[in-house]
């Protein structure tokens, strides 16, 4: 089989690749394709054939190196639109040879577009200080079981968690105060517990507050990397910031549904 190395570029995708395809895959054929590679739909592309690739000025506006030397200069020599005749043409009968490129350009509206490229409309998952502090395949635990950086103990360890927590704890943060926690920091998803624990910790700088929350949303039962800091059932328990917490009058949610007269125990 006939293949053709060619350089495959959409702008609209920030998709710039490199590959051998038949020579002989009619184009109408060849749009579903590239659609795996680009993420463009075949009735939304119009395909361009250049003389050599063409993504130069999306690779000076990306980070780092380009995979390919900025001289290189392309010429246009055929534009495809969707539903052409010219879409029932292989590429070899349109004198693809080796080194050009394909151009797919998207008709789709720009908003729609900018739905499948936009990483802001993401969701990102944040890991939560607790969880980072268990893990024990992190940098912060290899630099604990290495005594490195603020873990050094010749270095001053009341200095490093000076630097850590500037902000003073308030009176009211004390053990067996109410508490509402903010585990999203973002005030989405908070969760009411008791405060169990304030102080240093063995797993991380800083003074950390232990939480013994009223549902089991925590990840932990009071203890981490197996030192104990207080002691409550497992999943219940959780360590995070000052920041995150706020001490007030919250009493414990009824988390019990309520039963018919016949369904009481």
């Amino acid at each position: 089989m006939s293949v053709v190395n060619v350089f495959i570029h959409a702008p609209s995708t920030l998709v710039s690749a490199e590959r051998r395809i038949p020579s002989t895959i009619p184009l109408c054929d060849l749009k579903y394709r590239l659609e795996s590679i680009v993420g463009v739909p075949p009735s939304h592309q119009i395909l361009e054939i250049h003389s050599s690739r063409t993504d130069h000025e999306q690779q000076s506006t990306l980070p780092g190196p380009g995979p390919f030397a900025s001289s290189v200069r392309s010429t246009l020599i055929l534009s495809v639109i969707s539903d052409s005749p010219v879409e029932s043409k292989t590429l070899e009968e349109l004198g693809v040879v080796d080194g050009m490129a394909l151009k797919i350009l998207d008709t789709r509206p720009k908003e729609l577009i900018q739905t499948f490229t936009d990483e802001s409309l993401v969701e990102k998952y944040v890991m939560d200080d607790d969880t980072y502090a268990a893990r024990r395949d992190t940098v912060l635990a290899f630099k604990q079981r290495n005594k490195l950086g603020r873990f050094d103990p010749s270095k001053d360890a009341n200095s490093s968690i000076a630097s850590h927590d500037s902000t003073e704890i308030p009176e009211t943060l004390i053990v067996g105060a109410r508490c509402s926690v903010d585990l999203s920091g973002s005030g989405t998803n908070q969760k009411r517990g008791t405060v169990r624990f304030v102080g240093p910790t063995q797993f991380a700088a800083g003074i950390w507050i232990g939480v013994e929350y009223d549902e089991p949303v925590g990840k932990n039962d009071g203890s981490v990397a197996g030192e104990r800091y207080f002691t409550c059932k497992p999943s219940f328990g959780g360590f995070v910031r000052q920041d995150k917490v706020q001490v007030g009058d919250f009493p414990e949610d009824d988390l019990d549904l309520d039963l018919d007269d016949d369904e009481e125990m």
